[in-house]
């Protein structure tokens, strides 16, 4: 794998393959059409990355010409889950499992699958129109792999971070020298590899399901994190 591999190498018959690589979809500067766009009207079951790349590989349009602009892709990583699969020969919770989460002794993380058991999960929920509390565990979007999907805790996640500021699966910092994109309009802040770059000096992300909240902050230099993980949607307050 090159991350200026393009994505016909890949999947042939994805309409704009030659122009989008490995790397625009790593910094989100990659144009893609919004899969969520795409969901068809009487779409029932929960969506997996084949339908992304299924749905978004038909399309011969772009938003923007790729590598021109950043514009935040959920799809890009759902692609992205394919290639790992494409290459690996492995599905994408196999090959999480053997590269990141055994090795690190994660031991208590897992890829959300529908009907799998993941002792003491915790369940999703989220507040209605009352301010009321319900019961909101998944929806049609919440089951694809690239983009999210990944339950795990505190001490397992510290172990994550660990491995990121101590060098222990690859360079964080000199991977992400490769694979950045300076976000326009806003100075100091740049985005690659999951994440957005403050100054090359931090790197934080924040995410929400129709479930669950969270928020990474990190220095680079490890001393210093805060990970806020939330079972409740829309709760970043």
């Amino acid at each position: 794998l090159k991350y200026d591999d393009h994505l016909s190498k890949f999947f042939p018959d994805f309409k704009t393959g030659n122009k989008i690589t490995i790397k625009h979809l790593l910094t989100h500067i990659s144009g893609l059409i919004d899969y969520e766009n795409l969901i068809p009207e009487n779409q029932k079951e929960q969506i997996s990355d084949a339908d992304v790349l299924n749905w978004v590989g038909k399309v011969d349009s772009l938003f923007f010409e790729p590598g021109t602009n950043f514009r935040y892709s959920n799809g890009g990583f759902c692609i992205l889950s394919k290639i790992v699969e494409k290459v690996s020969g492995q599905t994408f919770s196999e090959f999480m499992a053997e590269n990141i989460f055994k090795p690190l002794k994660m031991n208590n993380s897992y890829l959300f699958e529908n009907g799998s058991s993941m002792p003491n999960r915790a369940m999703g929920y989220a507040k209605n129109e009352s301010g009321e509390i319900i019961f909101s565990d998944q929806s049609i979007t919440s089951a694809t792999k690239g983009d999210g999907c990944v339950y795990t805790n505190l001490a397992d996640y510290h172990k994550w971070l660990s491995a990121l500021t101590e060098k222990q699966l690859f360079e964080i910092q000199k991977e992400k020298q490769e694979v950045n994109f300076s976000i326009p309009s806003q100075a100091g802040l740049s985005y690659g590899l999951g994440w957005f770059n403050i100054l090359g000096k931090e790197l934080y992300h924040t995410g929400s399901t129709c479930g669950f909240s969270n928020v990474v902050w990190l220095t680079l230099d490890g001393k210093n994190a805060v990970v806020y993980f939330s079972n409740l949607a829309d709760n970043h307050a």
